[in-house]
């Protein structure tokens, strides 16, 4: 469990006050501004806790906190205060960037029992992400694992059309490339509401008939029904969703969903899908 915290004051008589009350109880790590502290922050793990004065020069507490907040936001935040500075601490908690305010001076037993507390909250945070974690990880796999069971062919597609796509997002330089790789895997998920027979004809490349082809392309739809209501799989579903639209928007269902506001992922399974059909035409991909 991370019990890490990082006090930051610019009164050194007060640093050190903290340090040498606290060290016994807690991982304390001190700074004097908040600039040094975002050097130790960006050097070493994350903290459980930080706790910042309000009032130090150039950059003020709830600044930093706020920046924090952005960077690490499992970090459970406390602001540190003169009365006259009160206004300013509410305000930190109503826009979310601080858990608790204090108010000096502060009796060390209050400060113990408030780091208790803040460590608490950290736990139940990060318990609540793993948890949520497991859970998508357990769903993801028992959709491919009904997507194999359904259709091997149907898999085998969706394993080339990720690693295609992982290839394109790294070009990119994107991020969070396993939306993408995951939206890949699940692109054909909605299939599962096919008849077998349509499934295998279409994939041996035998003839459709055009009711049986528009049935086909419903298929992004079935599967954003689907996912849409997975916690933290909504821009997966979306995703799917849009992946046959073109860029000029000449096929869209939705006329005013084209160009950039196509989902991004929704384009890089456009270009997969295309470029799959035309190494099945015999097209040299070389």
């Amino acid at each position: 469990m991370n019990e890490r915290v990082l006090l930051v004051d610019d009164d050194i008589d007060i640093i050190s006050a903290f340090s040498r009350n606290l060290r016994n109880e807690f991982k304390i790590t001190t700074a004097t501004s908040a600039y040094e502290a975002f050097d130790i922050i960006n050097n070493s793990q994350p903290f459980a806790v930080i706790i910042s004065d309000y009032k130090m020069p150039k950059m003020n507490g709830v600044e930093f906190l706020s920046t924090i907040k952005s960077l690490h936001p499992d970090t459970v935040r406390v602001i540190l205060t003169g009365y006259a500075d009160l206004d300013a601490s509410i305000k930190a908690i109503n826009d979310g960037f601080v858990f608790r305010f204090l108010t000096k001076p502060i009796e060390t037993s209050m400060l113990i029992n408030t780091i208790k507390d803040c460590l608490e909250q950290h736990r139940l945070i990060t318990a609540e992400k793993e948890l949520l974690d497991q859970t998508l990880r357990g769903t993801i796999k028992l959709l491919i694992d009904i997507l194999t069971a359904i259709n091997p062919k149907m898999f085998k597609l969706a394993t080339m059309m990720r690693g295609t796509a992982r290839d394109i997002a790294n070009q990119l330089n994107l991020k969070n490339t396993w939306e993408i790789e995951i939206s890949a895997l699940l692109s054909h998920i909605g299939c599962i509401s096919i008849p077998d027979d349509i499934l295998e004809r279409f994939f041996e490349n035998k003839e459709l008939s055009q009711e049986e082809i528009s049935l086909l392309n419903l298929h992004p739809i079935h599967g954003y029904n689907f996912l849409k209501n997975i916690p933290r799989l909504k821009n997966i579903a979306e995703s799917i969703k849009y992946q046959f639209y073109n860029y000029d928007g000449s096929n869209a269902q939705e006329l005013e969903v084209k160009g950039d506001k196509i989902p991004l992922i929704s384009r890089i399974l456009k270009v997969v899908y295309d470029f799959n059909n035309l190494l099945q035409q015999g097209f040299d991909n070389a």
